[in-house]
């Protein structure tokens, strides 16, 4: 079974598998939960962005970024998901607008990158998209933490994630 993405045949086979028998199921269960006449955004009125309210956000939190994480982890971790990214420009374009928002004038977030300081997030998402998947996997970790009562660092030993 392979990954209906042109990046994808740069992953190994086992890992396309997980993505689809994984990772593809909850997403489609995702999709099919917020399909039932729950507005997943409404347009702001008089504004040319959306809206999106509480009960959909949380829901979308919650399994997108569980989705993130299974992603992060059958790709083998922040180096070979940052490839694979970088291998369809699509997905590059998403996870750019992901960490600057909108337009890279109007950037929406800040980056750090130790133990050289701070990098502008255009270069974060060209020269360090590893370290920018890395921080975004540690923010999902740490909502576990709280729950699970770990440090963050035994959570993430536990999970047999990378440090």
């Amino acid at each position: 079974m392979t990954v209906p993405i042109p990046a994808a045949a740069s992953l190994p086979q086992h890992t396309q598998d997980v993505l689809m028998k994984v990772v593809k199921p909850k997403f489609d269960a995702y999709f099919e939960f917020t399909a039932g006449g729950t507005a997943r955004a409404i347009p702001a009125p008089n504004e040319s962005y959306f809206i999106y309210p509480g009960a959909t956000m949380i829901s979308g939190l919650v399994i997108l970024w569980s989705l993130f994480s299974d992603v992060y982890q059958a790709s083998g971790g922040p180096t070979r998901f940052a490839r694979f990214l970088r291998g369809d420009a699509a997905l590059l374009g998403d996870a750019r607008r992901i960490v600057e928002g909108t337009s890279p004038a109007d950037q929406d977030g800040s980056f750090w990158h130790y133990p050289n300081g701070q990098v502008s997030l255009d270069d974060a998402t060209d020269s360090h998209l590893g370290d920018v998947l890395k921080t975004l996997r540690n923010g999902f970790a740490h909502s576990h933490w709280y729950l699970a009562n770990l440090s963050a660092v035994d959570y993430w030993r536990e999970l047999g994630w990378d440090i």
